[in-house]
């Protein structure tokens, strides 16, 4: 009888010790799974404006033997990371859309900076320097004027054929476009056109941005690089007199200077 019993109570023990070590597998189960954080990599295409505008795009044009070819280095200044679609982008010309021959999705982290190369390929100065030329993400989203790449010296050379040629074709009541279009005239430093390797200074690059009508740079800090001064807003003053703004801020800056350039859009003809 006495063992009899003394069975049955190691049974009990023995099922109360079982029971009492599954809720512990379970609750440290349940504390791993919550210290795993999942990643959100946000689509560049549906960030707010706020965060587009963190998000910068550092665009070159470099002349090679079959025309010019454009790459991108992207840096991502928000606090999360971002998507980019490389198949998304588009050189818009006036009269025709040229998509980009690259493919595949691009994950930037925080801070971190990648490089597309041969976004678009044989290109002319024609092609890039007209006013209304742009590189697109998603076909509505404007990230840079093509014209914004080239040095100021191959755009007085482009723009001087140019207008020799149509004098050559039409004698009677010219009107050619003035060489105030040049941006590089409208540097505070000289009236004349300057070298094309001349760089601004700091001073100049933040007196051309608050020329531009978009406020003062007093609380952005400016980096100089090789071709001119980048604000921690996502703003780049070119040494050719060019201010370059994140997404939509690039079309509103051409439309007031160019204010007769074919968009949707509609500007008061504010500059002469």
């Amino acid at each position: 009888m006495k063992k009899t019993l003394f069975m049955l109570m190691g049974m009990f023990l023995l099922l109360e010790l079982t029971g009492c070590s599954k809720p512990a597998k379970t609750t440290n189960s349940t504390h791993i799974q919550s210290t795993q954080k999942e990643v959100v990599v946000k689509n560049y295409q549906y960030l707010s404006n706020e965060n587009r505008r963190k998000v910068n795009f550092h665009f070159t044009a470099t002349l090679k033997n079959s025309g010019y070819t454009i790459m991108t280095k992207i840096t991502n200044n928000t606090k999360h990371s971002i998507k980019i679609n490389q198949a998304k982008f588009d050189l818009q010309l006036p009269d025709n859309e040229i998509s980009t021959k690259q493919s595949g999705i691009l994950v930037i982290k925080p801070k971190q900076t990648k490089t597309i190369q041969n976004l678009f390929q044989k290109l002319t100065v024609n092609e890039l320097g007209q006013t209304d030329t742009f590189i697109t993400y998603a076909h509505d989203i404007k990230l840079s004027a093509t014209r914004s790449m080239l040095p100021a010296e191959t755009l007085n050379t482009s723009e001087q054929s140019t207008s020799s040629n149509d004098e050559s074709n039409n004698n009677e009541d010219q009107n050619p476009k003035s060489d105030s279009q040049i941006p590089v005239e409208n540097q505070a430093t000289s009236p004349t056109n300057p070298p094309a390797q001349t760089k601004l200074t700091e001073a100049q690059a933040r007196q051309f941005f608050a020329d531009s009508g978009y406020g003062d740079t007093s609380k952005s800090t400016a980096e100089r690089r090789d071709d001119g001064w980048y604000f921690d807003g996502g703003q780049v003053v070119y040494d050719n007199g060019y201010v370059l703004y994140p997404g939509n801020y690039a079309l509103n800056h051409y439309m007031k200077e160019y204010p007769d350039t074919d968009t949707d859009d509609s500007y008061s003809d504010d500059t002469e």
